[in-house]
């Protein structure tokens, strides 16, 4: 759902003024004062969760980042349509799939989806509450998760 969001509503012209707008802010703040206002966000959780997420989430506001990210996901976004049967059938076997409780982009209809198509896949519904993008609020536990189911 998400998706079809993104690639309607977004395009070149706003890929580029967030890029910008990334450039902007990381190279014209201070990094201490871009530091202090994003650990403002997680205050809440521990020290060492909230200088991981807080040292992650500067990473990604590194303008070059920033341009992967979007090139990589406007690729995505022109390139998946659908999902791609052939190939599943022919490695069903060798895939794990994640389903968040409230994903807006992968929500836990399309787990039903492929539970309808393929009976025998491995899929796993997230009772943990992390959200899709599970660097911001649940890496170590979706470390241990796959660490446990490898």
């Amino acid at each position: 759902p998400n998706g079809i969001f993104y690639v309607s509503r977004t395009g070149y012209f706003s890929h580029k003024l967030l890029y910008y707008m990334t450039f902007f802010f990381y190279y014209c703040f201070p990094k201490s004062l871009l530091r202090a206002i994003i650990s403002l966000k997680y205050r809440s959780l521990s020290t060492e969760r909230s200088n991981l997420l807080t040292n992650s989430t500067l990473t990604i506001l590194n303008p070059t980042t920033m341009s992967n990210i979007l090139q990589l996901s406007t690729e995505e976004m022109e390139v998946i349509y659908t999902r791609d049967d052939q190939f599943l059938q022919q490695h069903i076997k060798n895939i794990v799939f994640y389903y968040g409780l409230e994903d807006g982009w992968v929500p836990a209809t399309c787990r039903d989806d492929m539970t309808r198509d393929y009976p025998d896949c491995n899929t796993h519904l997230c009772q943990k509450g992390l959200m899709h993008a599970f660097m911001f609020n649940g890496p170590i536990e979706m470390a241990q998760w796959v660490y446990d189911h490898i």
